[in-house]
């Protein structure tokens, strides 16, 4: 049962990952024990054998529990509209941002979360029918009020979190800096202005570089600085 594209591998539409008793999940076409890809992504074998390709341009679809990096898009009476880079705006009610009631008719949100200002939130609810609710009253979570802000597809922030953990720990480490990474497809980097070229970098490679031995090299590359 040959496997022409391991996990971790860049494939195109048409490519054969694989030819056997395999199965096909996302992304797969089967045809003659055949399993060809359908679109350009990030090839998944499960245990099972199932074989998926997570795609480049997945959208990010919010999951309760998930850290999201979210910009505030409007600011309503009792609420602000966050964009979480999905097609499903969050909404954080004051309840969920700040410590002490307040008088809405008093003050003016824009005071406290503007529109353009960076948070750090927590989805605590969505279900489809209705957009995700966000907390920031949590630890680490809140308004970002330096650092950089940058962007991958979210489909590879998951095969991050799930494989390359430990690089981004090494880089913390090494750098001397906090890295906040949402599963909404953003990261923010706190911290190592002296380093900072270095570190888009390395983030760089972390998130888009998945060809044979790149862990190995991504590592290496750390360890030097």
């Amino acid at each position: 049962m040959p496997i022409f594209f391991r996990s971790g591998s860049i494939v195109t539409p048409g490519d054969i990952i694989a030819e056997g008793s395999y199965k096909a999940g996302t992304g797969i076409s089967r045809s003659d024990n055949k399993f060809m890809a359908l679109y350009m992504g990030i090839v998944k074998i499960d245990p099972d054998g199932t074989i998926n390709v997570i795609p480049f341009k997945n959208i990010y679809i919010p999951k309760v529990g998930d850290i999201v990096v979210g910009k505030i898009r409007d600011v309503g009476v009792t609420s602000w509209l966050v964009d979480i880079n999905s097609p499903y705006p969050g909404v954080l009610l004051i309840s969920e941002a700040l410590s002490k009631p307040i008088d809405v008719t008093k003050i003016d949100l824009r005071d406290y979360l503007d529109i353009g200002d960076v948070i750090v939130a927590k989805v605590i609810e969505f279900d489809l029918l209705r957009d995700p609710m966000l907390t920031i009253k949590e630890s680490r979570l809140g308004k970002v009020t330096q650092g950089l802000l940058l962007e991958f597809q979210p489909s590879l922030v998951y095969t991050v979190l799930e494989k390359r953990l430990k690089l981004i720990e090494l880089i913390k480490k090494k750098i001397k800096c906090d890295i906040i990474v949402g599963k909404n497809g953003r990261v923010v980097i706190l911290g190592a202005q002296e380093k900072l070229n270095q570190l888009i970098r390395i983030l760089t490679m972390i998130f888009q570089d998945f060809s044979p031995g790149s862990t190995i090299r991504i590592k290496s590359y750390i360890e030097r600085l």
